[in-house]
């Protein structure tokens, strides 16, 4: 990864490179998009959505790009079961179709984070990318933040608790 690169990702050379998994159907489409990106990021190929969710137990994928319109599932609908299996995942929906009832479900459903238009240019799909893992980065961020709030919040009950009973043995009876 390049400094401009990973000045653009938010992340250095020496950080973690997330990984990406593309699911669609059209080989072309998956090897185009890890010829893209796959400098910047780890990227994983799926040609149906089984494939991807049994790519999603064997590798860290923080980020998931799939087609709207494959042959057994959606791709609403696949995000949709991983949204519940795997929540921290960022969801990226890309179709050459703008059917709006499908942009509303997939929304609803499984919580895409970004849709893109296909066809898309090399930099759009690259920007869209990025922000997906500064996203990801993000989300992460504050769920440690939150642990750490959660953990120090503990330590000040417990020691609450034992500074009410230190307190309660001095008091006269």
């Amino acid at each position: 990864m390049t400094a401009a690169e990973s000045q653009a990702t938010g992340v250095s050379e020496a950080q973690h490179r997330h990984g990406l998994m593309v699911v669609d159907d059209e080989p072309e489409v998956c090897n185009t998009v890890y010829h893209l990106l796959r400098r910047r990021y780890n990227v994983f190929r799926a040609h149906s959505a089984a494939e991807g969710i049994e790519l999603m137990s064997k590798h860290e994928v923080e980020i998931i790009l799939t087609d709207q319109r494959m042959p057994d599932v959606t791709g609403v609908e696949m995000l949709a079961k991983m949204k519940s299996k795997y929540p921290q995942a960022i969801r990226m929906l890309y179709t050459g179709y703008t059917d709006l009832e499908s942009l509303v479900s997939a929304v609803n459903q499984g919580h895409v984070y970004r849709f893109i238009s296909k066809p898309w240019y090399p930099e759009e799909l690259i920007t869209a990318v990025d922000d997906a893992a500064v996203e990801y980065h993000r989300i992460f961020q504050t769920f440690e933040e939150l642990a750490n709030c959660r953990q120090a919040l503990k330590q000040a009950q417990e020691e609450n608790q034992m500074l009410r009973a230190c307190l309660e043995a001095l008091e006269p009876s």
